[in-house]
């Protein structure tokens, strides 16, 4: 029963630090990043991107395209 608990609280603890990481108070020059970040993680959505501006709702769908990587012969 012990271990459990020790594993369910370090899997909070966990998510815990990647809220913080998320929410964290932000530097305008930060700003972007994170929330392209919330964005990747799936915690906001296209809408609510396009809401801060239409450039940022650009560069957020341009991270979620597959990337392409040509292969050399």
């Amino acid at each position: 029963m012990h271990e459990k608990h020790r594993k369910l609280y370090r899997l909070i603890d966990k998510r815990d630090r990647e809220i913080t990481e998320l929410f964290d108070p932000l530097k305008h020059s930060a700003a972007t990043m994170q929330l392209l970040k919330l964005y990747l993680s799936n915690r906001i959505t296209d809408d609510d991107v396009m809401q801060f501006s239409e450039e940022l709702g650009h560069r957020s769908a341009r991270f979620k395209k597959p990337m392409r990587i040509p292969l050399s012969k």
